[in-house]
């Protein structure tokens, strides 16, 4: 089970930010491109699937191992991705 959250860890909270990461560069250099657009929109998204991975990695780590090294860390990923988020989309609302 341990493999099992790591892996969950890795592709599922890991993997977006590193592809949202990647798209504010791509959007950066290539200004007519679609996520250049969209970079706003693609971030939150991003954000906000590895907000619902750390949740799923609690709940698994809840029925099955219960180690306290997997709640640790899931819910401070959790929490700095939401304050990101919640940071992102109202700095992005005042109109700059």
């Amino acid at each position: 089970m341990k493999q099992k959250l790591s892996l969950v860890y890795i592709f599922g909270v890991l993997s977006p930010i590193i592809l949202m990461v990647l798209n504010g560069y791509i959007g950066e250099r290539n200004h007519n491109s679609w996520n250049y657009d969209n970079l706003n929109s693609i971030s939150s998204m991003f954000l906000m699937i590895s907000i619902f991975f750390s949740g799923v990695i609690v709940f698994l780590n809840y029925k099955n191992t219960k180690r306290s090294f997997w709640y640790t860390l899931s819910i401070t990923t959790g929490i700095v991705l939401i304050l990101l988020l919640w940071f992102g989309r109202s700095v992005s609302n005042i109109g700059f």
